[in-house]
């Protein structure tokens, strides 16, 4: 029912909607039909679009905190041990997170065009971590001769946002 629809509801058909349409297909009126509301429901909650946007660009840096913690977390061990918890980490998301890859491909081509979020994005990935630290450490006990550079379009997901440790 529409008088239970919250901020929350709104976000959730935003990044849907960016998901399967990128940023542009994040229209209140677009969503407001998605949710079977008038867009008075959406300035009850919202005094803008821009507002919506950055709430949902919010949202998703808290999430993509919260799984590098949750993986750092989980890194202890040999260097081979924390290294095997990164890929398995990075694999069992896989699947799981084919919605949030989708959102972030469409986020990077927003940050093309918006000069914020491009600096976003810039500050986001040059984050240092425990996990970008383990990864390198891992890598050079592994096989020292084992170059540290990789394209970033092969990179496992989660290892992306700590792209620092790549040389």
């Amino acid at each position: 029912e529409a008088s239970r629809l919250n901020r929350d509801d709104w976000l959730d058909a935003a990044f849907q909607a960016v998901v399967e349409g990128g940023f542009d297909a994040a229209r209140v009126l677009v969503l407001a039909d998605r949710l079977g509301v008038t867009r008075g429901s959406f300035y009850w909650h919202f005094a803008d679009h821009a507002e919506l946007i950055a709430a949902l660009l919010s949202r998703w840096q808290e999430r993509e905190a919260d799984s590098s913690r949750s993986l750092e977390s989980e890194l202890s061990g040999t260097p081979q041990q924390q290294l095997e918890a990164v890929l398995d980490f990075a694999l069992a998301h896989a699947g799981a997170d084919l919605e949030n890859m989708r959102f972030e491909l469409a986020l990077r081509g927003l940050g093309r065009r918006d000069a914020a979020v491009a600096e976003m994005l810039a500050a986001r990935s040059g984050m240092p971590s425990a996990c970008s630290h383990t990864v390198r450490s891992s890598l050079k006990a592994a096989s020292p001769m084992m170059p540290l550079s990789m394209p970033m379009e092969v990179m496992p997901r989660p290892m992306r946002s700590h792209s620092a440790w790549v040389e």
